[in-house]
């Protein structure tokens, strides 16, 4: 589970095919400040965030890594709007067969089931996913929002009582 960014013009994005929602592309690669490359690999992107892959972009991306599921999810291009929106199909889909995995054991166990803790122990093992998706989600927009240029100063945080 990682989340980071990366400063750079995209030099490569190949459209792989179009998923409900977003796209999957390959050969994502980015060239840094430095001159060096950096490849990133075949990623998924939503719909949001389809302009932000067009090469010749340059700015700072954000990318995310959960359990082999790799993605964008924030862009600050240089000379245009910054956009960030983190999927949330993968958190529903765990939480959703999470709570359905819990509440077939629970009718199991009522009914002297046999297939009650296989079913418990699917159900947790979904809601770990869930939490782990949730946990990248929340550290990669904290990431993004802490990067913002027009972020208030700790000393425009204050009250206003303590600045008069």
């Amino acid at each position: 589970m990682a989340h980071y960014h990366v400063d750079g013009t995209l030099v490569v994005a190949k459209l792989r095919r179009n998923l409900i929602g977003g796209c999957a592309y390959q050969d994502v690669m980015i060239r840094q400040e430095d001159g060096s490359h950096r490849s990133i690999g075949t990623l998924t992107v939503l719909d949001d965030m389809k302009q932000m892959m067009v090469p010749g972009t340059r700015g700072r991306f954000y990318f995310y890594d959960v359990l082999g599921s790799k993605g964008l999810y924030g862009a600050r291009p240089i000379g245009a709007k910054a956009r960030a929106y983190f999927p949330y199909r993968w958190d529903l889909m765990f939480a959703g067969m999470g709570a359905l995995n819990l509440l077939m054991a629970l009718g199991w166990w009522l009914l002297s089931g046999s297939f009650a803790p296989f079913a418990l122990t699917l159900g947790l093992l979904c809601l770990v996913f869930e939490l782990l998706f949730l946990q990248a989600r929340v550290g990669g927009m904290k990431s993004y929002r802490a990067d913002d240029p027009r972020a208030p100063s700790p000393a425009e945080l204050q009250g206003a009582e303590v600045r008069a």
